[in-house]
This record gives structure tokens, C-alpha cells and sequence, in this order.
């Protein structure tokens, strides 16, 4: 994948988000983070090596507000890529009771694309606990691509715009 810096056009980086380098670049499974378990969790079970990350924040007063992440991750082949969307899945149907599927926006794009309202979610070392999460992802050939955006200002609609902004400056 592309460094955290280049996973999103600026153009597509809502405005009064700014790039959170501490918390942005490549994560192994090794590396634990609260609002990557479930990802982190399916890497390990599929044996692979890694994944880089792009966190945005919008703070208001000093404090989080919003809060967006973009992780993509490049696999070898389309096979290791739909086993590791398997996982995913599994993981996501096994959070039913914060984690609804819900229909994701048309966007166009080859592949499959998912998206989840995920209620109470936790980003406890942004400062920002029990927001609604709205992730959505998307997975062709050997890339996969997933954007949680919660807040007070978050959408679906918005996420799924930003994963199709994310997908279409892929390399």
C-alpha cells in the first residue's frame, strides 16, 4: 500500500481533518490498537505481515471530535484476499450487537463493498469514546481497503465517498 500520507487525495480529506502522524503508517498484528482489533485479529488468523493506516482527526475546542481512519492492505493474490474478507466478516457478524451490515451506497467500483453502522465505538487514545462508527469497505483482487469515519458529523454516505476516493488513488 501507499504510505498514510498518499492513502487519501487531500481533496477527499474532510475539511478541518489533519493527518495524526503518531497514530498513522504501518501496523503489524503484533501492534494491538482498540479500533483495529477485528483487523488485526483476521491478519493474524490469515498469517499475514501488515497493513498501513491513515488517521485523520477533527478537533473542536482541543478535543476530538471526529475522527477518520483509512487502511488499506495489498495481498499477494485475489485468493489470500477473499480469505482475509471471510474473516473480516466473521468478525463483524460476531460484533452483531454494535455492528448492524447495513446497505452500502452504489459507488461504482469492481469488487465488493461493505459497510457497517457500528454503535458505541472506542478510539480511547484520541479521546473519543461511544460515537457511531461508520466503516465501510472494500475488497478487488488483492486490495482491500476500509474507512471508519465517526462523530458527531459522520455519515455512510460521507465514509463511502471517502473509501471510493481512497480506492480510486490506489497505484
Amino acid at each position: 500500500p501507499a504510505p498514510p500520507d498518499q492513502l487519501l487525495p487531500k481533496s477527499a480529506v474532510p475539511a478541518g481533518f489533519v493527518l495524526n502522524s503518531k497514530y498513522s503508517g504501518s501496523l503489524t498484528p503484533a501492534q494491538y490498537s482498540p479500533s483495529l482489533g477485528d483487523v488485526q485479529a483476521a491478519l493474524l488468523y490469515d498469517q499475514d505481515t501488515g497493513i498501513v493506516r491513515a488517521v485523520y482527526t477533527r478537533s473542536v475546542n482541543g478535543q476530538t471530535a471526529e475522527v477518520l481512519e483509512v487502511t488499506a492492505i495489498a495481498f499477494m493474490n485475489e485468493a489470500d484476499s477473499n480469505r482475509w474478507l471471510g474473516s473480516f466478516k466473521d468478525l463483524e457478524g460476531l460484533k452483531s450487537l454494535l455492528a448492524t451490515s447495513v446497505q452500502p451506497p452504489r459507488l461504482g467500483l469492481p469488487g465488493t463493498v461493505l459497510a457497517y453502522d457500528r454503535a458505541q465505538a472506542q478510539f480511547p487514545s484520541l479521546g473519543l469514546n461511544n460515537v457511531t462508527d461508520y466503516q465501510t469497505v472494500y475488497s478487488n483482487g488483492g486490495e482491500f481497503f476500509q474507512v471508519d469515519l465517526a462523530g458527531a458529523g459522520a455519515s455512510i454516505e460521507q465514509s463511502a465517498q471517502i473509501l471510493k476516493a481512497a480506492v480510486e488513488a490506489a497505484p
